[in-house]
């Protein structure tokens, strides 16, 4: 079987690509779908920012822009999503993913003195970072992809 691939970057492996099918077809007889849900599988970096008292729109301006730019030179990056939350709107939560588990892992963008200079005078603190392996339906991804075409 040969690698599933997304949007001409994400990979999934036929072992996990075949394990997650496997999940996906029980599911599916247990929930009586027509189809089962295929996956491919992200590594994502979640960091949480809380931004300074009034300075929350353009913390988020800059996230959107000017990190988002620092990123997408990073090896290995395929995309972010930038969640603000409605009940704090200090609150806000970047998923950056990655190719690879190392890429999420072992690479503290948000640390880094390019990101630091942009930042610190827009955030408070940096209150939490995690990383996770994520499953992304392939509708999910294409979706994405027709998105992103239709924004170039």
């Amino acid at each position: 079987m040969a690698d599933l691939e997304i949007c001409g970057l994400l990979q999934c492996g036929p072992d996990s690509q075949a394990l997650a099918e496997g999940k996906a077809k029980a599911a599916a007889s247990v929930l009586h779908l027509e189809r089962p849900f295929r996956f491919v599988t992200l590594n994502v970096r979640a960091v949480e920012l809380i931004a300074k008292p009034g300075k929350s729109r353009q913390l988020r301006a800059c996230l959107r822009l000017d990190v988002m730019g620092y990123l997408q030179q990073r090896r290995g990056f395929l995309g972010c999503v930038l969640l603000t939350s409605h009940g704090e709107p200090r609150l806000n939560l970047i998923l950056s993913f990655w190719s690879r588990e190392e890429q999420a892992h072992d690479h503290p963008w948000e640390n880094s003195p390019a990101v630091r200079r942009l930042v610190s005078p827009l955030a408070d603190v940096c209150k939490k970072v995690q990383t996770y392996e994520a499953a992304l339906p392939t509708s999910a991804a294409v979706l994405l992809q027709s998105l992103r075409a239709r924004a170039s």
